[in-house]
């Protein structure tokens, strides 16, 4: 034993390359949540009515209105969650697409289930 290690061969699993670029994405778009479905209720509405607050003053029916706020929600949370957000080196590609197509190449399930955000310098 070398080193707590025994000594002979040893298995090299390859890394794939999405694992190295997601820290990537992190770092320039400042995710929240990982999925939509990860935000809670209470922040989905709140969101709502800041953006009717917004929108009061425009003379549009109440259905026009709502389907406004939906869109500008769903917009919203593109750039939140990370899943959605676009990939940084191909903007027509989301995070979740490019897992996807890590998925199909691989033919191995990957998961993000957590990430934390580090930030030097900010107080």
């Amino acid at each position: 034993m070398q080193g707590g290690h025994p000594a002979g061969p040893g298995v090299l699993f390859p890394i794939p390359k999405v694992v190295l670029e997601l820290p990537q994405e992190d770092g320039v778009q400042a995710p929240g949540p990982i999925l939509l479905t990860g935000v809670p209720a209470a922040e989905l509405e709140q969101e709502r009515e800041i953006i009717r607050a917004q929108l009061k003053d425009m003379n549009k029916p109440p259905q026009i209105i709502e389907k406004i706020v939906e869109g500008k929600l769903k917009k919203y949370f593109e750039e939140v969650c990370l899943l959605d957000q676009p990939y940084i080196k191909d903007d027509k590609m989301t995070i979740q697409q490019l897992i996807s197509s890590y998925i199909s190449k691989f033919g191995e399930n990957i998961k993000v289930r957590r990430f934390a955000r580090f930030e030097l310098g900010q107080s």
